[in-house]
């Protein structure tokens, strides 16, 4: 994607080579776009990234022209795997439910066993 095509402010990452030049620079970082102005992307760096740690500053500038394409939407992969935890839990309670209402009882210990193991997972 094209970096116009995302908000101030929005969580951002590299996700291809710039073109022309071919700099794999910031690729899989998270950064949140600042602005756009002057032929550059202004943006912010993660506070605990390794790179803020060395140059004291989470500020970063980019040549436009260089990295306007190969951008995306930042995506917290632990906050998926948490989602997709919840999800798994919502449905085994949907079949922990249906297996009390018919008295399955053999369904219900397996049930309750895999629900035991995701939770202990979560953490």
């Amino acid at each position: 994607m094209n970096i116009n095509e995302f908000k101030n402010g929005t969580q951002v990452v590299r996700i291809e080579a710039s073109e022309g030049i071919g700099d794999r620079s910031y690729i899989g970082d998270k950064l949140t776009l600042k602005a756009i102005a002057n032929g550059c992307i202004y943006l912010e760096r993660c506070e605990d990234d390794f790179m803020t740690k060395i140059t004291g500053t989470n500020e970063l500038k980019l040549r436009l022209d260089w990295f306007s394409n190969g951008w995306d939407y930042y995506q917290d992969i632990n906050k998926t795997n948490n989602d997709a935890n919840a999800q798994i839990k919502f449905s085994l309670k949907t079949e922990i439910k249906k297996a009390i209402e018919n008295e399955d009882y053999e369904l219900l210990a397996e049930l309750k066993q895999i629900f035991e193991k995701a939770v202990a997972n979560e953490c």
